[in-house]
């Protein structure tokens, strides 16, 4: 314990010390300064047309740091100098007010989150010195319509154009070896991603973005207007957020070569009506399916091993294949999600899926929801032996230590939960 307040301490004094003897202030700027080097770390003008100065008190400008503008809807224009060689991570985060801004060919990189939410922008020139961009450098700049990412830009970082909706194109150039999880997902007006035919690690069909050898489909652009799609069979994964929010598509066939789905690759796809999963897939990711509102029919196989919590919630319209929500409901009990578990089951259980009745009754039994509840339990079991072959005595011997006042108050229940819904009973 005095260790580690020791070391609180410690850090304590050395971030102080360090604020105390860096921090210099010139005009309306503050900055550091490194090695004879000035990081230019924040603004305190008016806005408007802003000019960062390339030198203050005689020392060079190199950076333009973390968080620099954060949050200045002033700032209605922003001038760079040449002498800058990088960007900060949010350094101008949530400047509403700027339209655009011109990047000087001296830098080389654009940090995490620079230019997010900065939702005036209508173009931005990223010059061919820069080599990276930084995950979220330009998420949610919602006005933005094109992008042109030069030849020197070997890695595009996670998210980086994700929420882009106005974004209607870009290209990727050779040059890249690296494009990060969900860097253009959800860009609703982009309806292709071309790549340039000699990247080594990328490429393109009718518009589709997939690694090289096109087993990894990485991004199905949110513009597309077409209705149905024919994944191809060459695919073995579909990226996080493959086609989230591709509103167009009604009908995705899958082929039997993919192996997983992973997280969020059809979130929000409110016109998918119906997906058949193939024998193939092992596992389908964390809201895989979530809000396909419009999906109505589901078929999983019984090769699914894992599914992850909220793969399919907000599909309001699944209501009717109570084979396919039993089998996620089985898949979820096996990956010990139990609140997924029970929700399923009971989906299935209003059908009049006797299985599923009797392990929604097992899940009550077992509090595997929650709280146990015998009443509940038994009543299940009861309402299953219906539409199963079944014994009173199999009820009595899977609820365990029921007494008689339970079971009578189950049996009541039973007949009143089969009156208000008489799909209970099944066909």
């Amino acid at each position: 314990m005095k260790t580690t307040a020791l070391f609180c301490l410690t850090a304590l004094v050395i971030a102080s010390t360090h604020q105390t003897l860096s921090g210099e202030t010139s005009g309306d700027w503050t900055y550091t300064v490194t090695d004879n080097q000035a990081t230019i770390t924040g603004y305190s003008g008016d806005g408007g047309e802003v000019v960062i100065p390339a030198e203050v008190d005689g020392v060079a400008v190199v950076k333009v740091g973390e968080s620099c503008f954060e949050g200045n809807t002033s700032v209605t224009s922003i001038t760079i100098p040449d002498s800058v060689t990088s960007i900060g991570d949010y350094a101008f985060y949530n400047c509403t007010s700027l339209p655009s801004i011109t990047i000087p060919d001296s830098v080389t990189s654009i940090g995490f989150g620079t230019f997010a939410n900065c939702t005036s922008f209508t173009s931005v020139t990223i010059p061919d010195s820069v080599t990276s961009i930084g995950e979220y450098a330009f998420y949610n700049c919602t006005s933005l319509t094109s992008v042109t990412i030069p030849d020197s830009v070997t890695s595009i970082g996670e998210r980086a154009f994700m929420d882009c909706t106005s974004l209607t194109s870009v290209t990727i150039p050779d040059s890249v070896t690296s494009i990060g999880e969900r860097a253009f997902m959800n860009c609703t007006s982009l309806t292709s991603i071309p790549v340039n035919t000699d990247n080594l690690n990328y490429s393109s069909v009718d518009g589709v973005l997939f690694n090289k050898l096109q087993t990894s489909l990485i991004l199905y652009p949110a513009g597309k207007e077409d209705d149905s799609y024919t994944i191809p069979d060459s695919v073995e994964s579909i990226w996080n957020g493959a086609f989230s929010q591709c509103t167009s598509l009604t009908n995705i066939t899958i082929p039997d070569s993919v192996e997983s789905i992973w997280n969020g690759a059809f979130s929000e796809c409110s016109s998918l009506t119906s997906v058949t999963i193939p024998d193939s897939v092992t596992s389908i990711g964390v809201y895989a399916f979530h809000d396909c509102t419009s999906l109505t029919s589901i078929t999983i196989p019984d090769s699914i091993e894992s599914i992850g919590e909220g793969a399919f919630e907000g599909c309001t319209s699944l209501n009717g294949d109570a084979a396919a929500m039993y089998t996620l409901g089985r898949i979820y009990k096996i990956d010990e999600f139990g609140n997924e578990a029970g929700k399923w089951y009971r989906k299935a259980a209003e059908q009049g899926h006797a299985q599923a009745q009797w392990e929604l009754g097992v899940t009550y039994d077992n509090g595997d929801a929650g709280k146990k509840d015998k009443v509940q339990a038994h009543a299940w079991y009861r309402i299953a032996l219906t539409n199963w072959e079944g014994s009173v005595e199999d009820t009595q011997k899977q609820s365990g230590e029921t007494t008689k006042e339970q079971i009578a108050e189950a049996q009541k229940l039973a007949l009143e939960m089969i009156k208000a819904n008489p799909k209970l009973l099944g066909d």
